[in-house]
Parts: C-alpha cells; structure tokens; sequence
C-alpha cells in the first residue's frame, strides 16, 4: 500500500537459510527486514537522498548492543546511555574512554558479539588480521575479555542473530507509524531516511519517541521470555 509507487524501498522480511558445509542439514536460520536499495554504497547514498527529497534522517545509536540490554533489562535503554563506553568501563573501570578507544570498540562489537563463543572469538579474529609481530595468544585473550565485557555491558545474555528479528519487528512498527502520518521513508536496517515538513530535530525526537513506545508494545505483547 505504502510503497506501490516506490516498489524499490519496499520491505522484504523473510526467512533466510544458512546449510552445513556437507549440505545435509540446517546450520542457522536468521531473519532481518530487507529492501532492494539496501546495499547502496554510502558515498552514492547522498546521491540518492536527493533525488528522492529525502531531507530528514535518524539512525538509532548503538542499535545491536542497545537492544540487547534493553531486553535484559526489560524496558528501554534511552540513546543518551553510552554503551560503547560502558563496554570499555567493564574493562577498565576507571580508565578514560578516548573517542579512538570507542571507535575500536564499536569496529569490533559486532565480530565479538556474533561469533560463536568466547574462544571462538579469538581464534576468529587472529585468521582475520595481520599476524605480522603479533601474539597468538595475546589476541584471543584480548577477544575473550572483550567478548566477555560485551556480556557483562550489555545485560549479561547476547541473542545471536536473533537480534535482528528483535530489531526489525521494533523498526517496522516505528516505520508504519511514518508512513501512516504521511512520510516517504527509505528504512535501511537501523536509519531512517524520510521526507517531512519536520526540522530535523523534530524529526529525530519523534523516531526516538517511537522506537522507545514500539519497543515497549513489542516487549509486552511479543516477546516470550
């Protein structure tokens, strides 16, 4: 209905499958909102906002981990809630965050966050990486810790890829809460990108507000613990 004449932003959320190396059985099933526009490189995106009269736009900050403790702590984590440097507090807890330090910490989040274990996660990111001058060891005690960190930070339970069916269900309630009030918007995972006669701090008021109520409805009504 909302997108019959721009088929191209129109979502997709569906079930996709991940096999065995051996192909004999199921190894993960994930499932994430989707759209045909959605792997756009960033440096031609402003290209496309233009042509589209897209002049408003919020990305939700720290989307993964502040879903994560939001459901560990059942009710939302307001965006003023750093939980980068949180991740960083548990490592060392009177240490000062620099904006490099929580720059690595969110390059790596998601590696640590998705692998399949705390020494999983080590011998992951040493395959991954230069190994030129470095130790082994050092880098999946390192990796463990901070997985671990990632635990601790974020509620003390990771969800897997199951997040992103968290995420989705929250952000397509918020998104028809746009569409329904007369917005055009392009949802790429966690932003949103719309038109409106909004400023733009109205208009990242008004998804923060949104993604907060939804999360709330999505929590009693959805999700079984």
């Amino acid at each position: 209905r909302y997108y019959r004449d721009y088929p191209e932003f129109r979502i997709r959320f569906q079930p996709n499958f991940t096999w065995s190396d051996d192909g004999l059985y199921i190894s993960g099933i994930g499932i994430r909102a989707t759209n045909s526009m959605i792997n756009i490189k960033k440096d031609k995106r402003q290209e496309l906002l233009r042509a589209y009269g897209f002049t408003l736009e919020k990305d939700i900050n720290a989307s993964v981990p502040r879903m994560t403790l939001s459901l560990n702590a059942g009710h939302w984590i307001d965006e003023a809630e750093d939980i980068y440097k949180r991740i960083y507090h548990v490592l060392e807890p009177s240490g000062e965050c620099s904006s490099e330090i929580r720059e690595a910490i969110k390059k790596l989040h998601m590696r640590a966050y998705f692998d399949s274990g705390d020494k999983a996660v080590g011998h992951h990111t040493w395959l991954s990486m230069n190994q030129d001058n470095i130790d082994k060891q050092d880098v999946c005690d390192t990796m463990q810790n901070f997985r671990k960190a990632i635990v601790e930070a974020e509620g003390g339970k990771l969800y897997g890829s199951e997040i992103f069916y968290v995420e989705s269900c929250v952000y397509l309630m918020t998104l028809y809460d746009l569409v329904t009030s007369g917005h055009r918007v392009w949802q790429v995972y966690d932003c949103f990108y719309a038109t409106g006669e909004e400023d733009q701090e109205l208009f990242e008021h008004m998804v923060s507000n949104g993604v907060r109520r939804n999360f709330e409805e999505f929590l009693t009504t959805c999700w079984k613990v």
